[in-house]
């Protein structure tokens, strides 16, 4: 799995192929690479070590959530502006909502 080893968490989810044990979360992380290095091959966003930027979206995605669960009181900003703002931050890319949402 691209950008996996050295970072694989104590659980596993041996429900892949095979029966190989992969580290759970292995397979969104690695499809969160990949999609980052889709996005700067197509020019979207800035070239650089799309293992390195994927880990940086994958904390401050799962921090943004778990400090809005733990936190509900907090005057959190909208949520699509926030996640706006994060993903321009370190990928220099827009994320695009659906029509419904904004």
């Amino acid at each position: 799995m691209v950008g996996w080893t050295g970072l694989a968490p104590p659980a596993s989810d041996a429900s892949h192929a095979g029966g190989a044990s992969i580290p759970a979360g292995a397979t969104a992380f690695t499809f969160l690479v990949d999609g980052i290095a889709a996005c700067m091959r197509a020019g979207a966003a800035p070239p650089a070590d799309p293992t390195r930027v994927a880990v940086n979206v994958w904390t401050a995605l799962h921090g943004m959530v778990s400090l809005r669960a733990s936190l509900p009181a907090f005057p959190w900003p909208p949520l699509e502006r926030q996640l706006d703002d994060t993903l321009l931050g370190l990928v220099r890319l827009h994320h695009n909502p659906p029509p419904s949402e904004g």
